[in-house]
Formats: structure tokens, sequence, C-alpha cells
């Protein structure tokens, strides 16, 4: 099930497994909390086990399933970011397949580990990516509602977009708006604007659509702020190749937008933005985008480019294309 779908499926009953993933941070721990509250209310301490890798061991988590929850109907028992070997997989599988009145188990990951695909096979899924653009529209209105703080429908979408969809973004961004608008009841576009800072994947997409206007100006502008912010040089080229990659898969394919958003892992608006952005590119201007790209890449890590120096010359050279 996805994210937005679990607080009514809690309301409706306990599973016995939940496995929760997906890219956004946020929601794998609201997620986590909002099952955790539907079991314990009362004695945290007592009724809630959590294992990760600094602490797992087979036997201290197959203990864990048996203890019996202090004043409540159930304990939770939480296992996350580490992948037990083959040998306890087996026995947490047949753990999974004896069902526990009264303890509700989560495996929380954020990507689905392949070593633990029967283990995901026995739960109830939690799907914890970027959520769609309606959805963060209510969940932001929502929050702001809660304040009684009214949000201009453009400043909703606006925070969004600087986001890249994150709720963790997002939820910072959100309490920062809400102490700012307390005298003005208010929140703008403009004070997203100016409040709200900017996601580095969507300086990214901003800068690959400069580069893309042949705006050399803003594209040089926009490097030279990242920079500035310390984001590191290697990175930026990673995710610039990313998104060239992405516009070019979709400027060649003949999948729909949701097959796409599917095969590349991300959300339906991402590729509607790259299919805009394709149609300002040919596919052998695209390829050769990648080709200087990977070249660059090779020369860093061959230490014939320092990478500061390697950014400039790739966002020079696509300009030059």
């Amino acid at each position: 099930m996805r994210f937005d779908q679990l607080k009514k499926a809690l309301n409706e009953k306990i599973d016995f497994a939940y496995f929760i993933s997906g890219k956004d941070a946020f929601l794998r721990d609201q997620a986590e909390k909002m099952i955790t509250k539907r079991c314990v209310q009362n004695f945290l301490d007592l009724n809630i086990s959590k294992f990760n890798d600094e602490n797992y061991s087979l036997n201290a988590f197959l203990d864990s399933l048996m203890l019996v929850p202090f004043g409540e109907e159930k304990r939770v028992v939480v296992l996350s970011d580490v992948v037990p070997s083959s040998q306890d997989q087996k026995k947490i599988l047949e753990a999974l397949k004896n069902k526990s009145n009264f303890v509700c188990l989560i495996f929380k990951f954020e990507e689905i580990p392949s070593q633990l695909s029967k283990i995901k096979d026995e739960c109830t899924f939690v799907d914890c990516s970027f959520l769609e653009n309606d959805v963060l529209r209510a969940l932001i209105l929502n929050k702001f509602a809660k304040n009684n703080i009214k949000i201009e429908a453009n400043a909703i979408q606006t925070l969004i977009d600087y986001s890249n969809s994150d709720m963790t973004f997002i939820d910072l961004e959100v309490k920062k708006l809400l102490a700012y608008s307390k005298d003005t009841q208010t929140v703008t576009e403009s004070d997203v604007l100016n409040l709200v800072h900017k996601n580095v994947e969507y300086s990214v997409f901003e800068l690959s659509n400069a580069v893309a206007d042949k705006n050399r100006e803003k594209a040089i502008a926009l490097l030279d702020l990242m920079l500035f912010s310390k984001e590191s040089p290697q990175n930026l080229l990673g995710m610039l190749l990313s998104n060239f990659r992405r516009i070019f898969y979709v400027s060649v394919s003949k999948c729909s937008t949701a097959e796409l958003a599917n095969l590349l892992g991300v959300k339906e608006y991402s590729i509607k933005i790259a299919k805009k952005m394709a149609l300002k590119f040919t596919p052998k201007k695209l390829k050769k985008i990648l080709d200087i790209g990977g070249q660059v890449d090779f020369n860093i890590k061959n230490s014939k480019m320092d990478d500061k120096s390697a950014i400039y010359y790739f966002v020079s050279n696509i300009l030059m294309i």
C-alpha cells in the first residue's frame, strides 16, 4: 500500500508484520511512528524493541518476539537497515509464518534488499516513495490549516518544486514558514521564494533548464551559487549527468509516462518535466552530452582534471552543443 493509505488501513486492523521502504526518509519514519502509536500508547520503553546494524543479533531479535507486552495488547519490534545472514533469514521467516497475536513486527529500509524479498512477501508492504503532487498539496495545506494559517496555491507548488517533493525537506521548511507567518497569518509565493532553501536536486534541474535554453549567464550563475554553497562538484556532475540521462531515455522511448516513471524509479511529474526539456534537444545531441559527461567523469577519477574545473568544462561544452 502507499503511505497515504496506511492510516485508514491501521484503523481497520493491525497486521502482524510490515515492510516499510522508499526514498522519502520522513515518510519512512512517519510510517513507523503511525504503526507504533497504533500498537503502543503506554510504557514505550518496555513495549518497543529496535534493532539496527549496531545492536542486531538473531537471538536478541527472536527473544524480543517472545516477550509479552506490558500493559498493552501488543508490543512492537523494529528491524531497520541491517540485512541478516541467509541462515538468520530462515529463522526470521519461520517466525513470520508463526504469527503472534501480541507482537507487531516492522522492517524498515530505504531500498528493498534483494536478499530480503522472501521476508518482504510475508509482510504488508508500505511504499514510502516520494508522494505525488496532489497528495503533497493536500498534506501541506492540512499542516497550515491546523495552525490556522492560510497559504496561497502558488506558494504550495513552489514549495513542492523547491523541495523536489521530499517530505523531509518540506517538513523543515513548513516549520520555518509557520514561524514566519504568525503575525500575517498568510504565506504567499513571495514568502516561499525568499525564505525556502532550494533542494540541490531542484537547483540541478534549474541548471539543466538554463543550459537547455542556452542561457550561459544564468547557467554559470547557478553553478557558482551551488559551489559557493559547498555542494560537491563531483556530486553535482553526477546529478547533472543523471538528469540528462533521464531526458535522453524520455526522448528515445515509446513508453508511456507512467511506464517510464516506473522503469526509472521517479514520479510521473519528473517524467513530464523531462519530456518538456527533451523537446529542446535532439537524441543525437543528448547522446553527445552523455558522452562528454562520461569522459569528464573518467578524467576526474583518473586525476586528469580537478572536479571543480571539470563541472565548469562540462556545462560550458553543453552550452556550445
